[in-house]
């Protein structure tokens, strides 16, 4: 699986859940805003429906069982949250090492 095909996944699960929360959003920005904090353009619950719908993905695609949110996760200096490339990016680095 590429950096660019789990970016995809993860940007469909995001615009899926804006639009089910009637949320509009630019969608030609959307790999730039944050995904959770202050800025964010999810709130907690979303968020967590976004990663379980993307490791859920990863498995049917890959056949690879991935945890993104684990101590790594959460001790990890660059937040794996700043943006679409990053959670891409940490994502990749989960099932490369499964």
């Amino acid at each position: 699986m590429t950096l660019d095909e789990i970016k995809e996944i993860i940007k469909a699960n995001i615009i899926e859940v804006l639009e089910d929360n009637d949320v509009k959003v630019d969608i030609s920005t959307i790999e730039d805003q944050q995904i959770f904090g202050a800025e964010s353009i999810l709130d907690s619950l979303d968020l967590v429906g976004v990663i379980a719908s993307v490791e859920e993905v990863v498995q049917e695609k890959t056949g690879k069982v991935i945890v993104i949110v684990d101590e790594n996760f959460i001790v990890s200096d660059d937040s794996p949250l700043a943006s679409i490339l990053s959670l891409s990016n940490f994502v990749l680095s989960k099932i490369n090492a499964a």
